[in-house]
């Protein structure tokens, strides 16, 4: 029964599977309910903030990963 375990588990789950298992144990610790607002809004704004950095970055080139530079002026 555990090799078959273990067998299933490196054919058919995903590698992203073990740290989402790891993020759900993470949500069972004691953490207050103001510290995981907290952290989320922190974590949208890091996400933002790439998001922001990548645009700045192709925007200053000239151009988008679909439209060659020039194209629009």
């Amino acid at each position: 029964m555990n090799a078959l375990l273990r067998k299933e588990m490196r054919l058919s789950a995903l590698l992203l599977t073990y740290p989402f298992v790891g993020f759900g144990v993470m949500a069972l610790l004691p953490v207050g309910k103001r510290d995981v607002v907290k952290g989320k809004y922190q974590f949208v704004m890091l996400i933002e903030l790439c998001g922001f950095a990548l645009m700045a970055a192709l925007g200053h080139k000239g151009g988008t990963p679909f439209v060659p530079p020039g194209r629009y002026k």
